[in-house]
């Protein structure tokens, strides 16, 4: 069976995912296999059609939050467990210094984290029923 390397989600949305696919990361260059179990392997940073693998991923995430001030990433765990920030992948992991409920209108649950990054100070809105936590840097930091 011939190799197949995938460059773009165009290649990826025509070709299966099966042995002997493979996809080169876009940012560090590596040539990996294509997951064919429940996850690909790789993701697309936002407005790109560059493939980047997992580790990757985690480092643009983290680039991309400080350069822009803002960022969306999942707030996991609880207070018995400890709490972890992840990007989808999860290869960008931060352990906020607090996390408490907070009060909003129209959720039952709502809780906001704190956390460092890049020497600023961050924080990060969880509302509803869902991991999504909408992360931003603080003033004065």
């Amino acid at each position: 069976m011939a190799r197949i390397v995938l460059y773009s989600q165009e290649q990826a949305h025509r070709t299966s995912h099966a042995d002997g696919v493979f996809f080169q990361c876009d940012r560090c260059r590596l040539i990996k296999p294509v997951h064919t179990k429940l996850t690909t392997g790789y993701g697309y940073p936002a407005g790109s059609d560059k493939m980047h693998c997992y580790a990757c991923c985690g480092q643009t995430d983290k680039l991309r939050l400080q350069e822009q001030g803002k960022g969306i990433l999942y707030l996991t765990g609880d207070a018995r467990q400890g709490w972890t920030l992840v990007n989808w992948p999860g290869t960008l992991t931060i352990k906020p210094s607090c996390v408490r409920r907070m009060h909003h209108p129209f959720a039952h649950q709502a809780w906001i984290a704190y956390f460092r990054m890049g020497g600023a100070n961050w924080s990060a809105k969880n509302i509803g029923d869902s991991q999504i936590a909408h992360c931003r840097r603080l003033k004065g930091s």
